[in-house]
């Protein structure tokens, strides 16, 4: 087996955010990681998923991770398979850990590059989907093939093993201050963490990348879910001060125009918004939108264009 190492001044642009220098996206589109790259020959526009947070026979509706699903769709993180459904309970493979990370982390245009390059590994093909991640995934040290070449991407991965490819990865981006030699992670489970991997536990729990279950258990060796991988993503994204395209308190929400004005602290930015396509959510609880209130503080995402148009509104707080 293979080494598994482990709009406005304000409104932050979608693409080429800088973070302590760094380049970091706004929206990772990433198709790749849970339908295009698994279903070979279908257009693009065949994987997008039925309006997320709004599809009562969606299999993601009232599932644990149900908020960060549709953030993920809004975001563009996901876009779901081709059956419109999610799946949250498959598994995740190497391959698709890795391609959602580099995508998420702004190097779709390195890993496209690196498609040109003759592979490494001796079971990923020039024309396996995920050729030109993997060999960029080898260059930042996420992966590493056994003495006959071979990495295995189509593996599941543990939960042990995406914690250590998280932070090898995340660590790149301006993270280098969280240190988490010499500790361990708050787990009741904590002993059965493979070595390896506690360094990574530890920094990306400091961060509140990784948790517990209700037990307090890690459960390193468990098989990571796409859900579980998703919610991760999302929690990258917060943890690289990219998680919204603003943040601020609402100042009021006019419900007849169909318009929410937020104060980010520099200046009030209004949105339209439209009541059959935005997703609203507090303490991961679906909420109508008039439940939004002035002087709530609340992080947006909004689909770009002429009048940019809100589509999900997380309620912080209020």
């Amino acid at each position: 087996m293979g080494m598994w190492l482990a709009a406005r001044s304000t409104i932050r642009k979608k693409r080429g955010v800088r973070l302590k220098g760094l380049a970091a996206p706004a929206v990772a589109a990433c198709l790749g990681l849970f339908t295009a790259f698994l279903v070979q020959g279908l257009p693009q526009t065949a994987l997008l998923a039925p309006h997320a947070g709004h599809d009562a026979s969606a299999d993601w509706w009232g599932h644990w991770a149900e908020e960060k699903i549709v953030y993920g769709f809004h975001k563009g993180i996901v876009t779901g398979c081709p059956d419109g459904t999610f799946r949250p309970g498959a598994t995740c493979s190497r391959a698709e850990l890795v391609v959602l990370l580099l995508r998420v982390l702004g190097e779709e245009e390195e890993a496209t590059a690196m498609k040109r390059l003759p592979s490494r590994f001796s079971d990923v093909p020039v024309s396996h989907w995920a050729h030109g991640y993997l060999e960029l995934a080898y260059t930042w040290g996420l992966v590493a093939p056994d003495d006959e070449r071979r990495i295995l991407p189509e593996f599941p991965v543990t939960r042990a093993e995406m914690a250590t490819v998280v932070w090898k990865a995340v660590r790149r981006f301006g993270l280098e201050g969280v240190n988490g030699l010499g500790q361990l992670p708050p787990f009741v489970d904590s002993g059965q963490i493979p070595v390896e991997a506690l360094e990574a536990v530890v920094c990306l729990h400091a961060l509140g990348v990784v948790t517990g279950d209700d037990r307090g258990a890690f459960r390193p060796n468990a098989l990571v879910t796409r859900a579980e991988v998703l919610v991760m993503c999302v929690r990258v994204l917060g943890a690289l001060g990219n998680l919204w395209d603003i943040e601020g308190e609402v100042v009021c929400v006019d419900h007849k125009n169909e318009t929410l004005t937020v104060d980010t602290g520099v200046e009030q930015v209004s949105l339209r918004y439209r009541e059959d396509s935005i997703a609203v959510y507090q303490n991961s609880r679906r909420l109508p939108v008039d439940a939004i209130a002035a002087g709530s503080r609340v992080g947006v995402l909004f689909k770009e264009g002429a009048f940019p148009t809100l589509s999900y509104v997380l309620v912080i707080s209020g």
